[in-house]
């Protein structure tokens, strides 16, 4: 099933915001969820997820948790991202995924 911020199915959740990161501008939630959904054998990533700006806004909404779903592997080829990759292994902070999923 696929939600977007209209949909009626999360109307129960009213504290759940589903939107993109360039309407969270200037705004701070307790609890941040991004999803970078790029994973190919090209290790491309498009360029709206090389934008820093919007990397920015996106990594630094969250006040309490932030929690990053995407391909490591991808992402680590842009300095960007292996950066902050490498910061969260240092930290063990990077839960590894099941080859099956």
């Amino acid at each position: 099933m696929v939600f977007d911020r209209r949909s009626d199915v999360l109307a129960e959740f009213e504290d759940i915001e589903i939107d993109t990161v360039d309407r969270y501008q200037g705004r701070d939630k307790d609890c941040v969820l991004i999803t970078l959904v790029r994973s190919n054998a090209d290790q491309q990533i498009g360029a709206l997820l090389k934008d820093w700006r919007r990397a920015n806004v996106a990594f630094t909404r969250a006040k309490k948790k932030l929690v990053i779903v995407g391909s490591v592997k991808t992402f680590s080829f842009f300095p960007l991202y292996s950066t902050l990759f490498e910061l969260l292994t240092s930290k063990d902070w990077i839960y590894k995924m099941p080859q099956s999923y």
